[in-house]
């Protein structure tokens, strides 16, 4: 809530964002899930929708830094 300065974020609000991420964001195979470049405050950051691989089924949505993308996600080609 706070990087979305938002004063309320309910269970709708977040499937929402997450299912926007899935259909406008990009796949990326290492981490099964979808990252989108979102704005937030200080330092760029990714929205992330993890997927589970049986099902396909949201697992977690989350904001992940760009130091973190570019360990765990190096197709991304991103740099500092």
């Amino acid at each position: 809530m706070d990087t979305l300065n938002l004063k309320r974020y309910s269970r709708n609000d977040y499937l929402n964002d997450a299912n926007q991420v899935i259909s406008t964001g990009q796949y990326v195979p290492e981490i099964n899930g979808y990252v989108k470049l979102v704005g937030g405050k200080g330092k760029a950051k990714y929205a992330f929708v993890g997927l589970d691989r049986e099902t396909g089924s949201i697992t977690t949505f989350h904001l992940k830094s760009v130091k973190q993308l570019m360990k765990k996600a190096p197709s991304l080609k991103l740099e500092k």
